[in-house]
């Protein structure tokens, strides 16, 4: 019997990233190109209350976040996957190991990471999938194991799908 690994193409999504708000358009007498005090009578906003101040990093990037966590310093979606596929050889090993008590058929499993500032993995848990033991314990030890560059803002929490089919 023969495993064959069918990566899925990075990270799915676990929570919505932060994204930049466009900016509202300012009425003033020189056709839409005021000064941010020039407000008309009928604007709608003044009656609502004073959000607090954003921290200098969350603010607008010209509706553009380049980072998974959107502080300007944090992780880069090509570093963290090609850290997440750095795992995948491992994970099939797991897999492999245990095919004949798996049987046949695609085997999926989702992985939770969640990774820290100092690029070290904070969490790892199978949220469902294959539910052999040691299959699972095998693949959280790979998880676990993985190293991230470090980086700056909110921690990291991504889930990573994976699937193996049994082949004969």
């Amino acid at each position: 019997m023969l495993a064959l690994w069918l990566p899925t193409m990075g990270c799915k999504d676990s929570k919505p990233y932060p994204t930049a708000k466009a900016p509202a358009t300012l009425k003033g007498l020189d056709g839409g190109r005021g000064q941010a005090g020039d407000r008309d009578e009928d604007d709608e906003d003044l009656d609502e209350p004073r959000r607090k101040a954003q921290p200098s990093w969350r603010k607008p990037s010209r509706g553009r976040v380049d980072t998974i966590n959107g502080h300007p310093k944090g992780p880069k979606a090509g570093a963290f996957n090609a850290v997440v596929r750095s795992a995948y050889a491992k994970a099939n090993a797991c897999f492999a190991a245990r095919i004949k008590a798996l049987g046949k058929g695609p085997l999926t499993m989702n992985v939770r990471i969640t990774v820290g500032n100092d690029g070290k993995v904070r969490l790892a848990r199978i949220i469902d999938g294959v539910k052999d033991q040691q299959v699972r314990a095998c693949v959280l030890g790979v998880f676990r194991a993985l190293e991230f560059p470090a980086y700056e803002g909110p921690e990291v929490s991504q889930v990573v799908p994976l699937t193996v089919v049994a082949a004969q």
